[in-house]
């Protein structure tokens, strides 16, 4: 499980490597609970993000999770985003994340829902 941290640019530039790339997702505390309300990733430079985000001082804390690439990012991003609409949390972000730039991959997640719904109306009663 991530660490949250506070979502602080102090902190940020203290905790999140220079030029690295990945996903994160920013939240407060609710009765002792990370609540994520935000989940993004960076195909760049995760800490440049996070410094410049929209909701810096929006939020009060921020986990995140280093990646080697673009697609592992993604991935990790798609699987936060799908967990927490799952589990009824109210997402600011209310859009899919998009595939990189330029990759033009389908959201494992998105594709196992499909492969089942095609499956189950061909399952038959015994």
């Amino acid at each position: 499980m991530a660490i949250p941290y506070r979502f602080t640019p102090d902190v940020i530039k203290s905790v999140v490597p220079k030029n690295v790339i990945g996903t994160y997702a920013l939240g407060n505390d609710e009765q002792g609970q990370f609540s994520i309300k935000y989940v993004g990733r960076s195909d760049i430079s995760l800490r440049k993000r996070l410094l410049t985000h929209n909701y810096l001082f929006k939020y009060s804390y921020f986990i995140f999770f280093c990646t080697k690439t673009k697609y592992e990012a993604f991935i990790i991003e798609s699987k936060w985003w799908h967990d927490c609409k799952n589990s009824n949390e109210q997402l600011v972000n209310v859009i899919h994340p998009d595939s990189p730039s330029q990759m033009n991959v389908v959201c494992p997640y998105c594709q196992f829902k499909m492969s089942i719904r095609d499956i189950i109306p061909n399952i038959k009663a015994g």
